[in-house]
């Protein structure tokens, strides 16, 4: 290609020089049906004479050396008749014009056709042709049928004297003419089909290998045929005129099939061979007798057996049925105690653990619910099998030690402050209402912390209402974070609170991952109370279910846990005594604050945040969404508190 472009710019160079000077190339004559030693003298002949007559100022014949040149580096030939390859063969050569022929035998006669082209036209200048005897005169002949080309282009440059075509030296004297010329046989005749990609045959044999193409022909009547596979054949009978198109419309030798399916992406086969996949547009299917099977490892279905008709569309509504086995599923914790978890199978709700269900055969993915979490197991299932799958979650749902309960509370996101339900109720400091989320779960006491606890971790009971099963009160905001902290040391956890100063201490809560006990912020408290229910009070709509208040308590606190519980299993949220939590107070207590985890903490507030209401004050306060703030150095006979942990 480099050496092609290199002649190429020698080429336009050379032009350029002599902007008068034409060039005329000389190509090789196409053989058909003559002897490579006649052609070989006569192509030489051919370029000698042309070369003689007419190399001069005003046209070049471009040597012989330089079109093998040309050739050998463009991997082209020194010889073609065909309009399109004589224009390229004009342009990689530079050529202005290009002389090119074809010469055949049929018994003692040649056949000779020449023509002339200008650079860049398909259709030629000038064209000729003879039928020449056998004899020693052929070489002359053909030289002056040339020659004749050449005059008759009309091209001033290429003007030739009639003298030189007369021209006799030695044995080129000037024979009889037996030339005629035929002005109607370069015709350009188009093809085309439907379907597209036909074979096309034009008097029994091949012209083109497919639709559409576009072919020159000889003047007069021709039969064309097209073929193509699973096709009938057309033909027809035209008469060659230029510019004509000749469209032939292919009928089908073949049926079609469409398939409809409620089920899509299941594997049939026709006649044990892969058809495609539900639902199947419409296909070509061999005209006989056919048969559709399911060919899928998930999906079965029943033979269909139906003959194909020529051009006829079968239109199947194709039943099939997924293959089925089972799962039995259960989900326990650490200490093996069975929990109700929610079970999805590929994003199907099914039920809750634990349980058997009824699932397809190539179902993926089981995933079971618990506590905010998600725990995933791969299903490899066998058909009408029953396969057991059990799952263990990392936490237990409850915990027990010596002096209290906790249970799990799982991440999650709600609507925070004044419910639909007890709007007449709410108070100003409940509002607005906002959506929160708490990204981690935790660990909450299920009931407040109690006397006996608190003495055992303290040494003291600063109660008013002594009964070590009751809550502890008379314990300020200080002293729930001293317990907290201490509670941690002596089980060996990590501390949750530092403490910077002795009177009137800086609490800093610096790691909001800490594992040990501390506060929950207002959000968990909240959260936790209202346990994934859209009740007033924890645990239900009727105060005295679940609540001790002024209506109920008889002037004082109870023992924990006497009243019903809420969805997570937590015991007075609402009643007995307030419950201390870490946030300060502020009164519009949705405004500005994150909606992810938030926690408000002003070092100049007075005040810290108590929530779930009391023994001596109304139902009102035991509502969910309640708000009370107070010093945290305060002790009052109706305050209290219980802790959280991190996982």
């Amino acid at each position: 290609m480099i050496r092609c472009c290199i002649l190429l710019l020698l080429y336009m160079f050379s032009v350029s020089a002599f902007c008068e000077q034409k060039q005329l190339a000389v190509l090789e004559l196409e053989n058909l049906n003559v002897t490579e030693q006649f052609l070989s003298s006569v192509n030489h002949q051919l370029r000698t004479q042309i070369l003689q007559q007419l190399d001069s100022d005003s046209i070049r014949v471009i040597p012989h050396q330089e079109l093998l040149q040309v050739v050998s580096d463009t991997d082209q030939t020194t010889s073609c008749f065909n309009s399109g390859c004589v224009v390229e063969m004009a342009q990689l050569l530079a050529a202005d014009y290009v002389l090119s022929g074809v010469i055949s035998k049929s018994q003692s006669e040649y056949t000779l056709k020449i023509r002339l082209h200008e650079a860049g036209e398909l259709k030629p200048l000038s064209s000729m042709k003879s039928t020449l005897s056998d004899d020693k005169s052929t070489l002359q002949e053909i030289v002056l049928l040339a020659l004749k080309v050449l005059k008759k282009s009309g091209i001033e440059e290429l003007s030739i004297e009639d003298a030189m075509i007369n021209k006799s030296s030695g044995r080129f004297s000037a024979p009889a003419e037996n030339w005629s010329m035929d002005k109607s046989e370069y015709i350009v005749v188009q093809f085309n089909s439907e379907p597209t990609g036909s074979v096309v045959e034009l008097n029994g044999k091949e012209l083109c290998k497919a639709t559409p193409c576009q072919r020159e022909l000889s003047a007069g009547q021709h039969k064309v045929v097209m073929k193509k596979p699973r096709y009938q054949s057309w033909s027809k009978t035209f008469t060659a005129t230029d510019g004509l198109k000749v469209f032939g419309k292919l009928n089908p030798h073949f049926g079609y099939l469409q398939v409809i399916s409620e089920v899509s992406g299941v594997h049939l086969s026709l006649d044990g061979k892969s058809l495609g996949m539900t639902p199947l547009p419409v296909v070509e299917v061999n005209v006989g007798t056919h048969k559709i099977a399911v060919n899928d490892p998930c999906y079965t279905g029943p033979s269909y057996t139906f003959d194909s008709l020529k051009n006829q569309t079968e239109q199947v509504e194709y039943p099939v049925t997924e293959r089925q086995a089972g799962i039995r599923v259960s989900l326990v914790d650490v200490v093996d105690n069975v929990l109700s978890g929610k079970v999805y199978v590929d994003n199907v709700y099914l039920g809750e653990t634990p349980g058997t269900f009824q699932v397809g055969l190539c179902s993926k993915e089981l995933v079971v619910k618990y506590e905010g979490r998600d725990l995933r197991h791969d299903l490899a299932l066998v058909e009408k099998k029953i396969t057991v799958v059990d799952l263990k979650s990392e936490y237990q749902a409850t915990l027990q030690t010596d002096g209290y309960e906790v249970v799990l509370i799982p991440s999650g996101r709600f609507t925070m402050g004044c419910s639909a339900a007890a709007a007449q109720a709410c108070s100003d400091a409940e509002k607005p209402v906002h959506q929160v989320t708490l990204s981690r779960s935790f660990y909450m006491m299920k009931s407040e912390v109690t006397q006996q606890l608190y003495k055992k971790v303290v040494g003291t009971n600063p109660s008013r209402f002594r009964s070590l099963t009751r809550p502890v009160e008379k314990v300020s905001w200080y002293d729930a974070v001293r317990f907290a902290n201490a509670l941690s040391e002596l089980e060996g956890r990590e501390q949750c609170y530092q403490f910077t100063e002795a009177v009137n201490p800086k609490i800093i809560w610096s790691n909001k991952n800490c594992r040990g006990w501390r506060l929950p912020t207002e959000a968990e408290w909240e959260y936790a109370a209202r346990g994934g229910a859209g009740y007033k009070y924890a645990g239900g709509n009727n105060v005295d279910q679940v609540a001790w208040y002024d209506g109920n308590s008889v002037g004082g606190t109870h023992e924990v846990c006497r009243k019903k519980r809420n969805k997570y299993g937590l015991c007075d949220m609402s009643g007995n005594v307030f419950e201390w939590v870490w946030d300060s107070w502020r009164e519009n207590y949705g405004a500005s604050l994150p909606v992810t985890d938030p926690i408000y903490v002003n070092p100049v507030a007075p005040y810290r945040v108590l929530r779930g209401g009391d023994w001596e004050n109304g139902a009102a306060n035991a509502l969910v969404s309640f708000r009370d703030g107070d010093y945290p150095s305060v002790r009052l006979i109706n305050q209290g508190f219980r802790l959280v942990r991190g996982l």
